[in-house]
């Protein structure tokens, strides 16, 4: 047996060696589990005292193998990952594990599953989640499908940099995460029973006006399908250094606040809900890219935006006023996919887009030619026509005398 080995790379695994605990030198273990595999750790890791790297801890039911295993791992850096804490009883075994000793850790990830496809668990999981409050060095953490109703304020460490909730399906509200100092990233995915991003969000109950998210640089939420609303902050100032902003199938949105003044990428799918963007979001000049995907009801206002550089435009384009871009003199890349595969022309009001140098159509399927008016955008240099089933003609050699980069479905007649 190799007891003075300090370094064991195993890659993707189904099981780690049995005997794994009489390597009590160990420092290092490096492996994957193979996703949704029922997998079990070794018994008694607790024996491996020196462990300095552990990617991921499944917890188990029996003796040797539960949570209280990780207690004596105090030198543990780095990631860890913990899948089924589900099999957590209490909070007083979550406690156990001492992930508060663990000064050195900086990624936490708590799994209350072992695969995606496992149904969330019951009915202790904020005290479990109590029980397993991190140091305060931890700089990123992610929760998934954890099945309380709340998630406790405290978890969150004022060090974080990073926060990931993920499938908290029976969260009704969403933690006060408004204050954190150094929080710069945070991604809010799958939370079905959140309908409104309240005040709590911010965080700011106080008299005294405060900043909310003072380092946040970027914000996602996505399959928030009962969300409904989300309000202003009520005291202060809100995400001052935002530069990213993605909502996605967030179906029932009505509107977003007014309190980006600092974005740069504004993605927005699926949000049938949305009708317009806040007036200072429409005037707001340091947004270069905008991404719109199936949302019929979203007027494109955007000829205020007078730094914009790039547009995506995906879904029906038949439902699309493009009317605002008659006014944009900024705009430099433009796609269009018509998710539909209706369309029967190309946007009339492209021809204003004077600025532009890329133009990128897909799935325009009822266009049979390309318009001639295309020799009106006379600084594009680049033209992608792709999966337009029926285009036939492209504009004469005079209307695309400028245009050095062309790629056209192989059945185009090129007459150049």
């Amino acid at each position: 047996m190799l007891y003075n080995l300090q370094t064991l790379k195993l890659g993707r695994r189904f099981h780690l060696p049995k005997n794994l605990r009489k390597l009590v030198r160990l420092r290092h273990l490096n492996f994957s589990f193979l996703p949704n595999f029922p997998s079990q750790m070794p018994l008694h890791m607790s024996r491996l005292i020196h462990l300095q790297t552990l990617p991921e801890y499944i917890v188990g039911y029996g003796k040797g193998r539960k949570i209280e295993e990780l207690g004596p791992l105090n030198d543990l850096k780095g990631s860890l990952r913990l899948f089924s804490l589900k099999r957590v009883r209490s909070k007083e075994e979550a406690i156990a594990a001492k992930l508060m000793g663990k000064k050195n850790l900086r990624k936490l990830t708590l799994n209350w599953s072992t695969n995606f496809f496992e149904k969330d668990s019951n009915h202790n999981d904020m005290e479990v989640l109590e029980g397993l409050q991190p140091h305060n060095n931890l700089q990123s953490l992610s929760i998934l499908h954890f099945a309380g109703q709340v998630l406790p304020n405290g978890v969150f460490v004022e060090n974080l940099v990073a926060i990931v909730l993920q499938k908290c399906s029976k969260c009704e509200m969403l933690p006060m995460l408004g204050q954190l100092p150094n929080l710069e990233d945070l991604k809010i995915s799958h939370m079905s029973s959140v309908r409104s991003i309240d005040r709590e969000f911010y965080g700011n109950y106080g008299s005294k006006q405060s900043v909310c998210f003072p380092k946040l640089r970027k914000l996602s939420f996505s399959f928030m399908e009962k969300l409904v609303q989300w309000v202003e902050v009520s005291n202060g100032i809100a995400f001052p250094h935002l530069e990213s902003l993605s909502m996605d199938t967030c179906s029932k949105l009505r509107s977003v606040p007014d309190h980006f003044v600092s974005l740069r990428t504004l993605t927005i799918d699926g949000c049938e809900g949305l009708k317009k963007f806040p007036s200072k979001l429409e005037c707001c000049i340091s947004i270069a890219s905008v991404k719109i995907f199936d949302c019929p009801n979203l007027r494109l206002n955007v000829h205020n935006m007078w730094n914009l550089k790039e547009i995506e435009i995906g879904g029906c384009m038949e439902e699309y006023d493009f009317s605002s871009l008659m006014h944009q003199s900024s705009v430099t890349n433009l796609c269009l996919t018509d998710t539909s595969r209706k369309a029967i022309q190309v946007p009339r009001q492209l021809q204003h887009l004077t600025t532009l140098k890329a133009l990128t159509i897909k799935h325009f399927n009822g266009v049979e030619a390309l318009p001639e008016w295309l020799e009106k955008l006379t600084n594009l240099e680049t033209l992608e026509v792709s999966c337009c089933e029926n285009l036939k003609r492209l504009p004469s050699r005079q209307a695309m005398l400028r245009v050095w980069g062309m790629k056209y479905p192989r059945h185009v007649e090129d007459s150049y």
